[in-house]
């Protein structure tokens, strides 16, 4: 509140609020004390005066000081994770990755506050029953005491209809001495697995690999071994082996004839 001595007509002019503004102040210029910047009286005075006509006396303010409590803040980059579930319609996977835009965000804060944060999580989110891929806005979970910018990310999650496919794949020793020879029964087995529509025609053996080490072999007194994938591509989904089990016959020669 402020006190001033002018013509009525002066004084009817500030009744309106047609000659008095709010001032701004720059706080790295204000003086600290403890836990507060201090504007003093005469510099609220001087920017008072600023705002006055020039026949105007300014009698009194109040308040005739003003303190602002802060804190010191800490600025820290944290790794953005999307929290949510993802509900897809049948015949439909993700492909590849949750993306999150921007990946990082700037925090501030309390330094012990910050330390003890690794990452900022987005609200939980629930996708149902989607057949397509997914963009959507995404604000940030709310933490006492810190400020995050940006407050919303970007959820970038593609999604694309699979089909089955099957191939065969032979099966392959390996580390096998030269004086060994080996046979498998049988000696290939079939591969079933779900891979994106896209990719169904450029899907083939050479992607898949089935590796038996010479080492599961000899002693092996049963002539049975499992057969398990040494390699197969990122994007094929719900893998199977058929038989997942082989027969084989572990054959010695002399190493010199």
């Amino acid at each position: 509140m402020i006190h001033v001595k002018d013509k009525g007509s002066v004084l009817l002019n500030y009744t309106l609020g047609r000659n008095l503004h709010p001032f701004e102040i720059d706080l790295k210029n204000l003086p600290v004390r403890k836990d507060a910047l201090i504007l003093e009286n005469n510099e609220i005075y001087d920017e008072l005066t600023k705002l006055l006509s020039v026949t105007t006396e300014l009698l009194a303010f109040t308040p005739p000081r003003i303190r602002l409590r802060y804190n010191r803040r800490k600025e820290k980059e944290l790794p953005v994770v999307f929290n949510g579930k993802v509900n897809l319609a049948p015949g439909f996977h993700p492909l590849g990755k949750t993306l999150v835009t921007p990946e990082t965000v700037k925090v501030y804060g309390n330094p012990s506050l910050l330390d003890s944060l690794q990452s900022i999580e987005t609200v939980f989110t629930e996708i149902k029953r989607t057949n397509k891929s997914v963009i959507r806005t995404v604000y940030l979970q709310k933490i006492k005491g810190i400020a995050v910018q940006p407050s919303a990310v970007t959820v970038t999650i593609p999604v694309e209809e699979f089909t089955d496919k099957t191939l065969e794949i032979p099966i392959l020793p390996i580390d096998l001495p030269s004086h060994y020879t080996v046979r498998f029964f049988p000696p290939a087995v079939k591969v079933k697995c779900s891979i994106p529509l896209s990719r169904f025609k450029y899907l083939n053996e050479g992607d898949f690999a089935i590796r038996i080490p010479f080492s599961e072999l000899t002693g092996n007194a049963s002539g049975i071994v499992s057969v398990r994938l040494s390699e197969e591509p990122e994007q094929a989904y719900s893998v199977s082996l058929s038989p997942d089990k082989v027969e084989f016959i572990l054959e010695q020669h002399s190493e010199h004839p």
